[in-house]
């Protein structure tokens, strides 16, 4: 299904977060109904953006990975998520988004997300805690039983 969907990534810019999500929520759509360019250009806006901040930017940014995370799986997907956790610091403040990107990556297969995580921790310093929760997703090691909630404390 091919659809103009410009206007909504135009509302994507726009700064405000309710238009924003709106148009998040018709972009997923149209890319669900197979617009290709809808999802190129849902991937390209994700790796304009800067790094979550704000609590703000947290709970748009878990909107966002959302989105991407509920289409069909995808190494762009992947790299979208994987992005977030590069660009992303690893704070009390981000820790909502950190859990659900981890969540979200434990979902695909370990083929599919072992190398972009190894490549992640070898560009990236985090916490022991952080590096040993990515690790558990990545499958390099076996997970603690305390783990099984997903939640990371910094």
């Amino acid at each position: 299904m091919f659809a103009d969907t410009s206007e909504l990534f135009i509302d994507l810019y726009q700064g405000d977060s309710d238009i924003a999500l709106r148009a998040l929520d018709r972009i997923t759509y149209f890319i669900r109904k197979g617009n290709a360019d809808a999802f190129k250009n849902l991937i390209r806006y994700n790796h304009e953006l800067g790094p979550a901040t704000t609590l703000e930017d947290v709970h748009y940014r878990v909107e966002l990975m959302d989105c991407l995370a509920s289409l069909p799986k995808h190494p762009l997907i992947v790299d979208a998520l994987v992005q977030e956790l590069t660009r992303t610091p690893s704070n009390n403040t981000t820790r909502q988004l950190y859990t659900k990107i981890l969540k979200r990556l434990s979902q695909y297969p370990q083929e599919d997300i072992e190398g972009p995580l190894t490549r992640l921790l070898e560009q990236v310093t985090f916490s022991s805690k952080i590096k040993r929760r990515i690790m558990e997703v990545a499958g390099l090691i076996e997970p603690e039983e305390d783990t099984h909630d997903f939640l990371i404390w910094f």
